[in-house]
């Protein structure tokens, strides 16, 4: 390991940053910094190992109280995979749009396999909620 030196509000920025798991500064810049490939943290695994897209939308809209317009979906996904330290491509918007359709059987792109959500305004509303179990 080697020493940095960096402000204290530098410090404290890394800090505010921490997950649940990352126990040093190494492992908080590590996942802000995108280099969890060969060592991730428990706050960067799911069940599955890693955190996928579809994992992200049904979180967003839990902090979003179950439902929102794409756009709020689209802010609340956003700010999870920043936060994160996830990617943030220029397709975003289709990727989580994509996401939602294929998870419902509400949409006629919908896979069949997880019925996640559902749109109780009708599918040109662009409002779209947790499917209740």
């Amino acid at each position: 390991m080697r020493e940095i030196q960096v402000s204290t509000s530098v410090y404290s920025a890394i800090w505010a940053r921490r997950q649940e798991g990352e126990e040093n500064e190494d492992d908080i810049l590590r996942r802000v910094l995108g280099l969890n490939e060969s060592r991730p943290t428990a706050a960067a695994q799911t069940t599955h190992g890693k955190i996928r897209w579809i994992d992200d939308v049904v979180a967003a809209l839990a902090d979003l109280g179950g439902g929102g317009h794409y756009r709020d979906i689209y802010e609340a996904v956003r700010n999870r995979r920043v936060h994160a330290g996830r990617s943030v491509p220029r397709s975003f918007n289709n990727v989580v749009r994509k996401e939602i359709e294929i998870n419902s059987s509400d949409s006629d792109a919908f896979e069949g396999r997880q019925d996640l959500f559902h749109a109780p305004f009708g599918l040109g509303a662009g409002y779209w909620e947790l499917r209740k179990k």
